[in-house]
């Protein structure tokens, strides 16, 4: 299972969400692997003056593989993080930030292999991530978003994983 979260959690993805201005903001994410899965989430924030932001964000990631004639692997996991933002520079080109998230999440996965019977684990974990990134406006309301972080995973079993983060997106932002 280790080796499944690094998969996950290590590689680009690319990630579009539109999001309103004001004091409150709401978007949805949808964040495909290059290696498979994908994540999908609704971004609630409420935002304190032009430097802070705090949400929620409940999210569901589902993967699958198949390796034909030996095993295959079917996971999904929901939950529910709590998000900060802090942007301390705001220019016409880009944005600066770093971030924070904490939640939890369940995890349910499936193996199964023509040799042995069928096995289906399920989990809680708590989740932890801090990074530093930047929105660089491209034209329109629309923008570049790149970020490198941390990830920490401790699931109740009293497994811990941990790992670097890296995702790069599109935003489009709607409203003023």
């Amino acid at each position: 299972m280790k080796n499944l979260l690094f998969v996950l959690l290590t590689t680009v993805s690319i990630t579009s969400f539109g999001q309103t201005s004001g004091k409150w903001s709401t978007g949805l994410s949808y964040t495909p692997s290059i290696q498979g899965g994908a994540t999908f989430a609704v971004n609630v924030n409420r935002h304190f003056g032009e430097k802070w932001q705090v949400g929620l964000m409940p999210f569901g990631w589902f993967y699958s593989y198949e390796n034909p004639g030996f095993t295959s692997l079917k996971a999904n996991s929901l939950g529910l993080n709590i998000t900060s933002r802090f942007s301390p520079i705001q220019t016409k080109l880009f944005k600066p930030y770093f971030y924070s998230f904490a939640g939890y999440g369940r995890s349910t996965f499936n193996y199964s292999n023509p040799n042995y019977p069928q096995d289906a684990i399920s989990e809680g974990y708590l989740s932890f991530s801090i990074g530093a990134g930047t929105e660089l406006n491209i034209t329109n309301g629309w923008s570049l978003d790149v970020n490198l972080g941390y990830l920490g995973v401790s699931f109740f079993n009293n497994n811990e994983y941990s790992a670097p983060v890296f995702s790069v997106g599109f935003l489009k932002r709607f409203g003023k």
